[in-house]
């Protein structure tokens, strides 16, 4: 009795628990992406969420990265991360890849693949599994260095069924990433450290250049117990009147 619920998009409360509880503690601003069906994403700045006028912001799924794309993503636009970088993207881009690369590949030995597959193979040097990873995860980092030039994360965090990767799957985003972000500096080891102990007032850090591998993090997969009926979350949800779609 007493307890206060509130509803929001997936996303964005995984973005809060990893703040939280997950790998994002100690850290006020923050943006995580989950690779799964689609790419879905979740904004914290100053300890809260970032849902914006109609709740749709932080969808980076929907920023436009191929212009030359003439297939239409689920919303009706083209060309958007949507299309590339989700697990149905990445299987597309690989198909289309066998097609026209005639190098041998394990994937071509397989009736159906999946995520899993194509990353096993790419673990294991496959060509057309890592020529896949490479375009689909570099239109991803080019993704988050638009997101970074316009809210300046903390840190980045990866999730999703494809980030069961790992390492393969962050190396390929770091690599394109500072290729990509160009205004910040590197941090001080000073910087670094101020950045790594939990604040309790906002600040702002400078995502560095290039940015650390530590500061591209798999998410663990969310499992988190409340129970504690005192807890704040700073979850702000509009009025039914804001919402005008």
């Amino acid at each position: 009795p007493g307890l206060i619920v509130r509803i929001g998009n997936d996303a964005n409360i995984a973005a809060l628990g990893e703040m939280w509880q997950g790998s994002g503690q100690g850290r006020r601003n923050l943006l995580l992406v989950t690779l799964g069906t689609g790419v879905g994403s979740g904004i914290v700045i100053d300890g809260k969420i970032v849902s914006g006028r109609h709740g749709i912001a932080g969808e980076i799924g929907h920023f436009m990265v191929d212009p030359l794309e003439t297939e239409h993503c689920s919303c009706g636009g083209t060309g958007h991360l949507n299309q590339i970088a989700s697990v149905p993207g990445i299987l597309h881009y690989a198909r289309k890849f066998l097609q026209e690369d005639k190098r041998p590949s394990v994937l071509r030995e397989k009736e159906d693949f999946d995520g899993a597959d194509l990353t096993d193979a790419a673990k294991e040097g496959d060509a057309i599994a890592m020529k896949t990873l490479d375009y689909c995860m570099g239109h991803l980092a080019r993704g988050l260095a638009i997101a970074a030039h316009i809210i300046d994360p903390d840190i980045f965090l990866i999730g999703g069924g494809m980030a069961k990767a790992g390492q393969l799957l962050i190396d390929v985003i770091q690599k394109h990433y500072v290729t990509n972000h160009y205004l910040t500096k590197e941090e001080t080891p000073e910087e670094q450290q101020q950045a790594e102990e939990p604040v309790k007032k906002p600040r702002y850090i400078k995502n560095p250049l290039p940015l650390p591998k530590k500061h591209v993090r798999r998410q663990m997969d969310y499992q988190y117990t409340v129970d504690d009926k005192d807890m704040n979350y700073d979850v702000e949800v509009g009025d039914d009147d804001d919402f005008d779609l």
